[in-house]
């Protein structure tokens, strides 16, 4: 039976033989061999078209394992078990003992938990200093914030409401470098977690000239009680409170406070934002950024106090802490998971796309007179998805950078084609010499 990929007069120079496919143990091998030899990945294109499926598929998959491994053991808060976290940790298991910390609750249907806070008693607890009501938030001096602290953040480029019955400061953006605003208003409370400089926990890093003098600040934690992970504003209102509140970034974009590490709670988020416990420059530059939904970490908590469920397993700062560490993980999990699949989806794309184009430059570079291959449409695309075992294992460098794995796939990829071009057109310093299947022909 003749073969249909051999019809015209130019293959027939090539294959008089009309070679038939290779065996499913024959090709196997050859893709083996085609993981170190351009020559095999040339010998190897007549596999039947069933095992250049099985490949397409396999190489495929294998470009996922980075991506999806990584996307579900990834554990986000893993930096504060670190020994080197910037004091967080002492300053998260010190807010566990604020009496605030108390009005803290889990609350909502199982696959929607939330926080829910009593504002009541968090007013109660506030601006009991002085420091709180008449030195701006955004400026207090270290240490001297000495209670829990209430304001009003009004993202709004006209402030032309009236304010005054709000309790506390009420602060605007004031930065010319915000250039879009929600138009919303929530009210939030803040507290500046430190010890006195003597009594510091780890007394490693060095104090700055212009920073630090009588305390050291472990944390600044802001409560918006009404601030919705889900709402449409929520990552601009959150971009200007930042800039505003926490970093007061001036018009030229420069902010103007030595920043803290800062643990953000919402209705139904959680962020951390790490610093260097010891100030050197004004920055907003964080060492790390963390976020994650409350629903991802309690899916499986009943409703209670915060505090109770902190305590729960082990009556101590460091069990409470350990469980607190669990529950962010938990936390960022789900988005751990959807980028996962956004770079799973990506990484197809590529594995398909490179299998794709070296095909299509195999197949162009066998039509040149002096190549010693001629090939048909289907072959040459063999000989591309061959080409491509070695880049779809190189695609696991994607355990060290998402982009290092497209690298190593895509980047291989091509270069191994330019590497293959010396075996389709090899070099001749004979000017007489003619492409081998004319000699055949001849």
């Amino acid at each position: 039976m003749k073969n249909k990929y051999y019809k015209s007069n130019q293959y027939k120079a090539n294959y008089n033989d009309k070679k038939p496919y290779l065996s499913g143990k024959q090709s196997v091998f050859n893709t083996l061999k085609s993981l170190f030899s351009n020559q095999a990945v040339i010998d190897g294109r007549r596999k039947p078209p069933f095992f250049i499926a099985i490949l397409v598929i396999l190489f495929t998959f294998i470009s996922w394992i980075a991506p999806l491994s990584l996307g579900y053991t990834t554990k986000s808060a893993s930096f504060l078990a670190n020994i080197d976290n910037n004091g967080i940790d002492h300053g998260i298991k010190m807010a566990f003992n604020r009496d605030y910390f108390e009005e803290i609750s889990i609350v909502g249907e199982e696959k929607e938990r939330h926080f829910s806070y009593d504002v009541e008693h968090l007013d109660e607890y506030s601006n009991k200093s002085e420091k709180a009501v008449t030195d701006e938030i955004i400026d207090f001096p270290e240490g001297q914030l000495l209670s829990l602290a209430k304001g009003t953040f009004v993202d709004s480029k006209e402030n032309k409401k009236d304010y005054s019955e709000k309790t506390g400061q009420v602060i605007y953006p004031n930065s010319t470098s915000i250039t879009s605003f929600t138009d919303k208003e929530y009210s939030f409370y803040v507290d500046s977690v430190r010890t006195n400089k003597n009594d510091v926990i780890d007394n490693t890093f060095t104090v700055t000239e212009g920073a630090m003098t009588d305390y050291v600040v472990y944390l600044e934690v802001y409560i918006i009680p009404e601030l919705s992970a889900y709402s449409d504003e929520f990552t601009l209102f959150q971009s200007n409170f930042l800039t505003t509140v926490i970093y007061n970034v001036n018009d030229e974009g420069q902010p103007q406070k030595y920043p803290h590490s800062v643990l953000l709670l919402c209705k139904d988020a959680i962020r951390i934002i790490s610093f260097p416990i010891a100030k050197v420059v004004k920055t907003n530059s964080a060492t790390t950024n963390y976020f994650g939904y409350t629903s991802s970490a309690f899916k499986n908590v009943n409703s209670q106090s915060f505090k109770k469920y902190l305590y729960s397993k082990e009556a101590t700062d460091n069990g409470a802490f350990d469980l607190f560490v669990h529950t962010l993980n938990e936390a960022a999990a789900i988005i751990n998971i959807r980028q996962a699949w956004v770079y799973i989806g990506i990484m197809s794309g590529v594995a398909i796309g490179t299998m794709a184009v070296v095909s299509l430059l195999i197949f162009l570079m066998e039509r040149r007179k002096t190549s010693v291959v001629q090939s048909n449409l289907y072959e040459a695309f063999v000989q591309g998805i061959t080409l491509c075992s070695t880049p779809a294992l190189l695609s696991l460098l994607g355990f060290m950078s998402f982009p290092f794995g497209i690298i190593g796939f895509a980047g291989f990829a091509l270069m191994r084609v330019l590497f293959m071009g010396s075996k389709i057109s090899p070099v001749t310093n004979n000017a007489n010499s003619k492409p081998l299947y004319k000699a055949k022909a001849n």
